[in-house]
């Protein structure tokens, strides 16, 4: 998946419960590398179940906002391809689907 293959996961509005971790097996605690940003609107949020190593206490349209004031950001992937390559994947999953529907 994306976020086994990230080092950098950056967590933009959603608490991370059990619905968004996928009953908390979506990342660790031991996550080597991966650095782990976690932005919510409630300080009682950060930090509770992942320990993150960079807890932003603000609401998504402030911190958004305050991007657009940044200079010189620039991605090392297009957000173009990143999207192929979800696409790419998702197209495999589907014929997985599709094969099940037809053969079983």
């Amino acid at each position: 998946s994306h976020i086994e293959r990230s080092d950098l996961i950056i967590v933009l509005g959603p608490r991370l419960g059990e619905m968004t971790t996928g009953g908390y097996t979506l990342f660790s605690d031991k996550r080597g590398e991966k650095k782990l940003v976690h932005i919510h609107q409630g300080a009682e949020e950060l930090g509770v179940l992942f320990c993150s190593d960079l807890m932003i206490n603000s609401g998504m349209e402030a911190f958004t906002a305050s991007l657009m004031d940044v200079e010189n950001i620039r991605p090392r992937k297009t957000w173009e391809n990143w999207t192929k390559e979800t696409n790419e994947i998702s197209d495999g999953i589907q014929e997985t689907v599709n094969w099940i529907r037809d053969n079983m």
